[in-house]
């Protein structure tokens, strides 16, 4: 079969060929949506900027005591005025989504797209559609999309590396522990600067499933040395030293892509089902009053009375984003519900009208001002799980 061009990238026989960084950045653009957001939104990055440029936040706060600890190595961070456009970027996506704001992770995704030559403007899309389009919501918000990951990585990890999973299970340790880096970071941190820009081009081409992928051929690498671990830093360090000595991109492209890791697509949404109902279950089992969606939605606008109301407000309402401007209009943009053309709504004139759209927090409540309200709401810590599984799942693992 001939190869096919798609933007200066040949892509023979499903398998991607950049050759350049160009192409690797016109790629992207392209691919990820981030070309048509600039094209149709081209000033809305500066106005942003601009409309919000004395104000603060907790999360601008954040973001000033990250920025120095992002890539400081880095040539291109040698350069101080790099930190500005950094803090810039992450500081324009936390007035355009405050229902995420910022999380830390989300410093190492943009600051890579600065590192492999993408421009501020470009970076701040890229990581706008990374967010908004390749994720979910919860994944930075209520941490929920990285819980059910992690469960769904835990049964790939016992079908595919049984013996890496006893080690696990002998130590009393989950791999979440490792892994919660990697999912949140998408990689930025955990690889050679190369071999992560090999990983992005499969993860905007295919989806954001390649992580799993990725993340059992690491433990897979580093199978012979884990088996002999004791303590969980010693496993830490072991598979940090494996990540950073893997050099060649394109060798690690070949492991990863192993038949042994391939991933059936109805056993992953049935594994995506299976976590979700557990997700739900365990964080119901952590709230003394559970309320039903409709009494929710009744209080949602309102003052939340304890934690429990709070939480399960916050696990309700973080995965839509509503746009707020000015002229009274609040419009949902649905970026995962495509097929139902019904649901969408074009805002990009209205978001180069003369007053600049924001997104509007979905939950406001006075608990947000309490210390540490976020570290006692949004709960990560996982549960193994998976342990036993349905035989007609099962039956899906290699087909």
């Amino acid at each position: 079969m001939k190869g096919s061009i798609i933007g200066g990238v040949e892509n023979k026989n499903s398998e991607l060929k950049i050759k350049t960084s160009s192409q690797r950045r016109k790629y992207w653009l392209e691919r990820s949506g981030a070309m048509y957001e600039m094209s149709f939104n081209s000033l809305y990055y500066y106005r942003l900027l601009k409309e919000k440029r004395n104000y603060s936040s907790k999360y601008t706060q954040q973001i000033e005591r990250d920025l120095h600890r992002t890539f400081p190595n880095d040539e291109y961070f040698k350069n101080p005025k790099s930190f500005e456009t950094l803090q810039n970027i992450l500081t324009a996506y936390s007035w355009r989504n405050p229902n995420v704001g910022y999380c830390q992770g989300m410093n190492f995704i943009a600051g890579r797209f600065l590192t492999l030559g993408f421009s501020e403007v470009e970076s701040f899309w890229m990581l706008v559609q990374v967010i908004e389009r390749y994720l979910p919501f919860e994944y930075y918000s209520t941490m929920t999309g990285v819980m059910i990951d992690q469960k769904i990585f835990d049964f790939l990890l016992r079908s595919r590396l049984p013996k890496v999973a006893k080690v696990f299970d002998r130590l009393e340790i989950n791999s979440s522990l490792i892994t919660v880096q990697w999912f949140t970071c998408m990689y930025a941190y955990t690889f050679p600067k190369n071999v992560v820009a090999r990983i992005w081009d499969d993860i905007f081409t295919e989806g954001y499933g390649v992580i799993y992928r990725v993340s059992l051929a690491i433990f897979w690498m580093a199978q012979k040395e884990i088996l002999n671990k004791r303590e969980l830093t010693e496993i830490f360090d072991c598979v940090e030293h494996k990540c950073l000595s893997i050099t060649n991109e394109q060798n690690f492209t070949t492991v990863y892509n192993k038949k042994l890791f391939r991933i059936n697509h109805l056993l992953l949404e049935k594994l995506k089902d299976t976590a979700i109902k557990e997700v739900n279950t365990e964080l119901s089992e952590r709230m003394d009053n559970k309320l039903t969606e409709k009494e929710i939605l009744g209080l949602i606008s309102s003052y939340c009375k304890n934690n429990d109301e709070c939480k399960q407000k916050n696990l309700m309402t973080t995965a839509y984003f509503t746009f707020l401007s000015d002229e009274n209009i609040d419009i949902d943009e649905y970026y995962f519900d495509r097929e139902n053309d019904k649901k969408i709504l074009n805002v990009s004139l209205l978001r180069e009208a003369d007053c600049v759209m924001v997104g509007k927090k979905n939950h406001i409540c006075g608990l947000e001002d309490e210390e540490e309200f976020y570290e006692r709401v949004h709960v990560t810590d996982v549960k193994s799980s998976f342990l036993v599984m349905a035989d007609d799942v099962r039956d899906m693992e290699f087909d």
